[in-house]
């Protein structure tokens, strides 16, 4: 004689959902994933035994940025840093850091010069003024410069310097 038995039970787990880039998990178990756009590192969400998400856990995810230095400030990869333009100008110039973390060229569009900027010799001046200098050491008479359109220097006129007796 053979007898059958057959047992029915059923097991009452709850799983947590399908959420986006976290999969169907089982109770008590920590899923790992990938951090947001921007970050480096390993992001991890806790599924509870009640078969719900905790937040996603970003404790281990690093922003990614440019390397700030004596002028641009340490800026996240994709966005731009503002900074004021160099002092022989008004207004702001912008500076993308690139999604490879490198600055990307310098904008000076917003930038408008009122002066050109100092050097060894010349010190700055305003649009459409003109400095004389002596000729220097050893040498008489002097020589001129004119500060021209958009603060960029024009050549050095020198013609009227000669070695000094």
């Amino acid at each position: 004689m053979l007898y059958v038995l057959l047992v029915s039970f059923t097991v009452d787990t709850t799983f947590c959902p399908l959420d986006s880039q976290w999969p169907v998990t089982a109770p008590g178990t920590t899923r790992y994933g990938n951090c947001p756009l921007g970050y480096e590192g390993q992001a991890s969400r806790y599924c509870s035994a009640a078969g719900t998400w905790a937040e996603v856990n970003l404790s281990q995810c690093y922003q990614l940025t440019c390397a700030g230095d004596d002028v641009w400030p340490e800026t996240p990869r994709g966005e731009q840093a503002i900074v004021s333009c160099p002092a022989h100008m008004t207004g702001n110039q912008v500076r993308l850091c690139q999604v490879d973390s490198t600055w990307g060229p310098v904008n000076q569009s917003g930038c408008v010069a009122h002066s050109c900027p100092s050097d060894d010799v010349w010190p700055q001046t305003p649009i459409g003024s003109q400095i004389t200098l002596s000729c220097g050491v050893g040498m008489r008479g002097y020589r001129t410069r004119v500060c021209g359109t958009g603060g960029i220097w024009e050549e050095v006129n020198d013609d009227s310097c000669s070695m000094g007796c």
